[in-house]
């Protein structure tokens, strides 16, 4: 492999690698610090209130939405669909890019290291398309998009 492709390729890598770990620990502290923000507000909640009101309120509807609160869902079924489609537009559109430069390279090894790398993107990024369809299509049937509302 020439210095070139090596550049195209480990520079793009490196990038998305450090960027993956920094979202990937910013996204863990702050579910972490939101978990714990819940714990105690329930926690606090609880020493306040007398055992006696306790199963009315759990059965309240308020009682039902506090109780129910839970850092680590990953949101509602919309959001993971849209996630899923802007990762699959993002990826397939990088792949068509690669794609596209591999006509302009000069070095044949260049080349084809550039037009597989594209054909592996847009793969990628029609997989993640089909899924956020295919979830669409069962969330829909499954009724999941009415009890998000």
């Amino acid at each position: 492999m020439d210095e070139n492709a090596a550049i195209t390729v480990v520079l793009p890598s490196l990038f998305s690698a450090v960027s993956f770990t920094a979202w990937s620990v910013a996204t863990n502290v702050r579910r972490t610090r939101v978990a714990r923000a819940l714990v105690d507000m329930q926690a606090k909640m609880l020493e306040k209130m007398p055992p006696e009101e306790l199963p009315a309120y759990a059965a309240s509807e308020a009682g039902k939405a506090i109780l129910k609160l839970d850092a680590g869902r990953a949101g509602s079924p919309r959001d993971r669909i849209l996630n899923a489609i802007t990762a699959g537009l993002v990826i397939g559109l990088v792949g068509v890019a690669m794609f596209a430069v591999h006509h302009v390279q000069v070095n044949e090894e260049t080349r084809r290291l550039m037009q597989t790398l594209g054909a592996v993107g847009m793969a990628a990024g029609a997989g993640l398309l089909l899924s956020a369809f295919a979830s669409y299509l069962l969330s829909k049937a499954w009724g999941l998009f009415e009890e998000s509302k």
